[in-house]
């Protein structure tokens, strides 16, 4: 069985099954609150 690319993209991007929905989530949360400090800031 090869994997396909699209799974080769998703634990190459994710780190597999290791980063689950919630880590991303958090992420973009905390991207966001940055982002918008800045803008407060400036």
């Amino acid at each position: 069985i090869q994997p396909s690319p699209a799974q080769n993209q998703n634990t190459g991007a994710a780190g597999g099954c290791e980063v689950g929905p919630d880590v991303a989530l958090d992420v973009v949360l905390t991207v966001v609150a940055v982002v918008l400090l800045l803008h407060a800031t400036l």
